[in-house]
């Protein structure tokens, strides 16, 4: 046998065993990232019923809100007018202050 045959058995003999560790750990690995997929699964339905549940509870309390709202203009329409004169002069100045900002910014 040459030196030349002797390598190439060596070098077979290498890439078998290479081989044979990557399937084992492919094999080893399958169920591990089969359960780390379950997991994001359930923690993605989780989170999906989370957000659904928190969506009901904001419409629920937009809809008290407004009932609310309704319930005050029917019963107290002069109170409602300044509260409504109130929030409007409160956006006035909001704009009005950030306009101003950044109109002065803009001209630097």
């Amino acid at each position: 046998m040459t030196d030349q045959n002797i390598i190439n058995e060596k070098v077979e003999a290498i890439s078998v065993g290479f081989t044979h560790l990557i399937q084992d750990l492919i094999k080893e690995a399958r169920p591990l990232v089969q359960e780390a997929t379950e997991r994001l699964s359930d923690i993605a339905n989780e989170s999906i019923s989370a957000a659904n549940r928190g969506k009901v509870s904001v419409e629920i309390t937009g809809h008290d809100l407004v009932d609310q709202a309704v319930a005050t203009i029917r019963h107290q329409p002069f109170k409602a007018m300044i509260i409504a004169a109130g929030v409007g002069a409160a956006a006035v100045a909001t704009v009005s202050l950030l306009s101003r900002n950044y109109s002065q910014t803009k001209h630097r």
